[in-house]
C-alpha cells in the first residue's frame, strides 16, 4: 500500500467515535484485516498510518457531544450507524449544545438540532439527514420507542429532508445484552423537495444468522435478515417507484411487505407490527420473548414513562384546541354532506371475482378487509372504486355498530357500511342548486380529478366528530345505524370569528385524537407483551 495507491481510491470509508479506546480498538482491528498488506514490502509505514488516520476519526473535542459537534453537510453517500439510545438524561446533550458558541461547520448547533425529539438518537437522526448528499442513503439502528412515539415534529423534520425506504424489525436480543426491541430504518436524502415518497419495504426478521444467546453460534441456514436484505436490494432495483394502496406481501415472502408511504406520515407509527394481522403473526411462528426480570422492569418502566409523557402532551394540546367556538352542523344538509350506503358484495362474489380493490365491511379493526374484488366485475354493475377518501360508519354488528373509520380512496364498502363525505353529491346536469346558507360554503368544482371537491370540514375531523356524536348517543346493536339514521346525526365543528368552519383547528384536533388512538394501541400492545413475555 503506497501513498499513491491510497490517493487513487474512488471511495472513502470513515468511522467516527468519541471514545479513544474504541478508536484504538478499531485501528487494531483494521491492521488485522490488512495483515497481507502489512507484510508486503511495498507498504510504507507512512501510507499505513495515513490510512488509519483517514479511516478512523476521533472526535472528542467535546466528550459529551462527540461527532455531533461538527455535523457534516450534504456530502456523504452512505451512513451505517448504531447511535446510542438515551431518553432519560438526554437533556445533558441538549444543554451542552446550548452552551456551544459560534458556528460549527457553518451552522448554529442549537438551531440545527432543534427538531423536537426526545432522545439522543433523535439528535443523531438530524445529524444523519443533514450529512447525506441528495440521493445518499443511511441505514440506522433505532429503538422501537423512537418509531412509535406519537410526537410529530421530529418525524416531520426528518421527512422534510429524507424518504423512508425500509423499516425492518429485528429480533429481541439481536444485540447481545440489549433486550430493547430494535429496528433498521433505511433513509434516502430527497433529491428535490417535490420528490414523491416511495412505498416502504417492511420486514420482520425472526433470525439473524446466529443464536440470540451469549454464545452467538452461527446458524447460516436460519437467517431472515439476509433474506430481507436480498429482497430489499431487489425492491430498490426493480419496483421502488411504484405504488400500493395497502400492505402487500413482497415476492411471496411471508415476513416482507410493501406498505404505502402514507403509513409512514409524521402522524403515523413507523414500526411494522401493525402491518401484519394476528393470523399472519401466528403463521410466522413468533414466539414469546424470554428476558431477565430486571430487564423486564427496565423495559416496562421505560415504555410506561413514554406513554405517560405522550398522554400528558396530548391532553395539554387537546385542552388548548377545544377552547374555541363550535357550531352544530346536520349531516342531513345535502348542500354540505352526502350520506349513502355501500354495495352488496357476497363472499361468493369475492371468491369468483378476485381482484385488486379492497372491500371493507363491518369489522372493528380498520385494516381488516372482507376481501379483494375485481374492477371489471364492479364496472359491470355500474360501480367504481371510491375516487376520494371518505368516512364510514358500521351500520350493523353486535360489536361493530357505530364504529367510525377514515378510508382512503380506491376501495369499496359493502351495503352494511354507511359512507359520509363533507361535500354534496355531484349533479348529473353539471349544476347544483344550494340554499342561501350553504351555497358559499360548499362547492363541487375541482381542478384536479385526483383531489376531492372543495370542502370546509376536514375528513379526519369528521371521523372524530361522528365518533363523538355516536358515542354520546349511546347507540347499541338494536339501534342500527343505516343511512337514514346516520343522516339524522349532527356534529359539532370548530368555527372562526365569522361562524365559518375553522379548517386548521379541525385538522389539529384530528391529529391529536389520532395520536391518542395510537397511544391506546401502544397501551394494548404493552399489555399483550407483558402478559406473554416469559421471565427468566
Amino acid at each position: 500500500m503506497s501513498t499513491a495507491s491510497l490517493a487513487s481510491e474512488s471511495s472513502w470509508l470513515v468511522g467516527v467515535d468519541v471514545d479513544a479506546s474504541t478508536n484504538i480498538l478499531a485501528k487494531a482491528n483494521m491492521l488485522l484485516h490488512l495483515a497481507e498488506s502489512v507484510r508486503d514490502p511495498q507498504t510504507t509505514p507512512g501510507a499505513l498510518n495515513q490510512a488509519l488516520v483517514n479511516t478512523f476519526i476521533l472526535m472528542n473535542d467535546n466528550e459529551t457531544l462527540g461527532g455531533l459537534l461538527y455535523p457534516p453537510r450534504d456530502s456523504v453517500d452512505v451512513i451505517l450507524t448504531n447511535p446510542p439510545y438515551v431518553t432519560q438524561g438526554s437533556a445533558v446533550y441538549r444543554k451542552e449544545i446550548e452552551h456551544v458558541t459560534g458556528k460549527k461547520n457553518g451552522v448554529y448547533l442549537e438551531k440545527y438540532y432543534d427538531t423536537g425529539g426526545l432522545g439522543v438518537e433523535d439528535l443523531f437522526l438530524r445529524y444523519i439527514s443533514g450529512a447525506l448528499k441528495p440521493g445518499g442513503r443511511a441505514f440506522v439502528i433505532v429503538p422501537l420507542g423512537l418509531l412509535n412515539r406519537t410526537a410529530q415534529r421530529m418525524k416531520k423534520e426528518l421527512l422534510r429532508e429524507c424518504n423512508i425506504l425500509a423499516s425492518i424489525q429485528l429480533p429481541r436480543n439481536a444485540f447481545f445484552n440489549t433486550a430493547q426491541p430494535t429496528y433498521i430504518l433505511a433513509l434516502e436524502r430527497r433529491r428535490v423537495k417535490s420528490q414523491s415518497r416511495p412505498p416502504v419495504f417492511c420486514g420482520i426478521a425472526r433470525s439473524i444468522g446466529e443464536t440470540l444467546d451469549y454464545e452467538r453460534v452461527p446458524t447460516p441456514g436460519d437467517n431472515d435478515l439476509a433474506t430481507l436484505a436480498d429482497l430489499f436490494v431487489h425492491y430498490m432495483n426493480n419496483g421502488a417507484a411504484g405504488s400500493v394502496a395497502r400492505p402487500v406481501q413482497y415476492e411471496g415472502c411471508a415476513y416482507a411487505k410493501i406498505v404505502p408511504a402514507s403509513s409512514f406520515d409524521p402522524d403515523e407509527r413507523w414500526d411494522v407490527f401493525r402491518h401484519w394481522t394476528d393470523a399472519e403473526h401466528i403463521e410466522l411462528g413468533e414466539r414469546a420473548d424470554t428476558i431477565e426480570r430486571g430487564e423486564f422492569i427496565d423495559l416496562a418502566t421505560e415504555t410506561l414513562q413514554e406513554l405517560i409523557d405522550d398522554l400528558r402532551q396530548a391532553k395539554e394540546e387537546l385542552a388548548q384546541l377545544q377552547n374555541g367556538e363550535v357550531k352544530e352542523f346536520a349531516l342531513s344538509d345535502s348542500g354540505r354532506f352526502q350520506v349513502r350506503s355501500g354495495i352488496r358484495i357476497r363472499n361468493v362474489d369475492l371468491r369468483d371475482n378476485p381482484g385488486d380493490v379492497p372491500v371493507y365491511s363491518v369489522f372493528t379493526r380498520p385494516e381488516t378487509i372482507k376481501g379483494m374484488i375485481d374492477r371489471d366485475w364492479l364496472a359491470e354493475r355500474g360501480v367504481e372504486p371510491e375516487p376520494y377518501p371518505c368516512v364510514t360508519v358500521m351500520a350493523t354488528g353486535a360489536s361493530a355498530v357505530g364504529t367510525v373509520f377514515y378510508r382512503e380512496a380506491n376501495c369499496v364498502m359493502t351495503d352494511d357500511v354507511v359512507i359520509v363525505q363533507p361535500w354534496p353529491k355531484a349533479p348529473t346536469d353539471g349544476q347544483l342548486e344550494l340554499d342561501d346558507e350553504t351555497s358559499e360554503a360548499a362547492s363541487v368544482e375541482s381542478t384536479d380529478d385526483t383531489e376531492p371537491p372543495e370542502h370546509d370540514i376536514d375528513l379526519g375531523y369528521l371521523a372524530v366528530a361522528m365518533s363523538q356524536t355516536i358515542a354520546q348517543g349511546g347507540y347499541v346493536y338494536e339501534a342500527k345505524l343505516y343511512t337514514k339514521r346516520v343522516a339524522q346525526l349532527t356534529i359539532e365543528v370548530p368555527v372562526d370569528s365569522e361562524g365559518k368552519p375553522d379548517l386548521e383547528r379541525q385538522q389539529q384536533i384530528a391529529a391529536v385524537v389520532k395520536r391518542l388512538d395510537q397511544i391506546r394501541s401502544k397501551l394494548q400492545e404493552t399489555g399483550t407483551w407483558s402478559k406473554g413475555v416469559r421471565l427468566a
